[in-house]
């Protein structure tokens, strides 16, 4: 048991030292030797978050990128044992740690979120679900696809260059991230508020165009036109054609 603690006590320095890079004697190892390796884990993290995030990385200069990163480095203790899951814990340590930043440039918390939302969707445990593919597209409940995603941003990031957006592009935006069941290909679509609530509802259980349209009108207290309806229908339609919907209620 002793042997186990000590083992545990090391493996803690070790873990310390690395993040901070505060010198620490540990027993059985040599300052150049975990220098090194130090040097190693930093790469490997500062990898993943380039893979993860080259729109950011992009936007920021070099110093900004390197302090960030070096910030998270030193300071977060990673949650999930899952290299893919790092990025997430990435988006959330700038959140709320990186004030300065996010000053300098609003956007960058939505940039981060687009960016992580596509390895998220890309890497879903895939779900079974039952549907047909026969069906109307006006009359049938439709059954959305389980590997989606809907997001909300302030700024249009999906469809405008970082560099370019500016405080006048603040407003809402719903956005769309689905994978094909097909291709495992990630694809985004911004959709109308009025869209992305009915997105909701379908991700809770399968709807009719008709059940969908009612129950928005009933919470927005719009009243739904003809030419309204008509473009819902011709929405799910596209939905169908892109596989967000799967198809109907068996």
């Amino acid at each position: 048991m002793a042997y186990i603690d000590s083992t545990q006590k090391y493996q803690r320095m070790l873990s310390n030292y690395t993040r901070t890079g505060i010198e620490a004697k540990i027993p059985g190892t040599k300052q150049e030797g975990i220098a090194r390796y130090r040097t190693m884990i930093y790469n490997v993290v500062n990898d993943s978050l380039s893979t993860a995030y080259p729109l950011a990385k992009k936007l920021l200069t070099k110093d900004e990128w390197d302090n960030m990163v070096q910030h998270y480095f030193s300071s977060h203790a990673c949650v999930s044992p899952y290299l893919w899951k790092m990025p997430f814990e990435f988006f959330e340590f700038v959140k709320e740690n990186e004030s300065e930043l996010l000053t300098k440039y609003p956007f960058l918390s939505d940039l981060l979120l687009y960016e992580w939302v596509e390895i998220e969707v890309f890497m879903m445990e895939d779900v079974e679900v039952s549907f047909s593919k026969i069906g109307s597209i006006a009359s049938d409940a439709l059954v959305l696809n389980p590997s989606c995603i809907l997001q909300y941003f302030q700024y249009p990031v999906y469809s405008k260059v970082a560099t370019e957006i500016t405080s006048s592009n603040q407003a809402h935006y719903f956005m769309l991230t689905h994978r094909n069941p097909e291709t495992n290909l990630v694809r985004f679509m911004e959709v109308a508020p009025m869209f992305a609530r009915m997105i909701e509802l379908l991700d809770e259980r399968p709807f009719t165009i008709e059940e969908l349209t009612n129950q928005f009108s009933t919470e927005s207290k719009i009243e739904i036109s003809q030419t309204i309806k008509t473009n819902i229908e011709s929405f799910f339609k596209k939905c169908l054609t892109k596989e967000i919907i799967l198809g109907f209620k068996n």
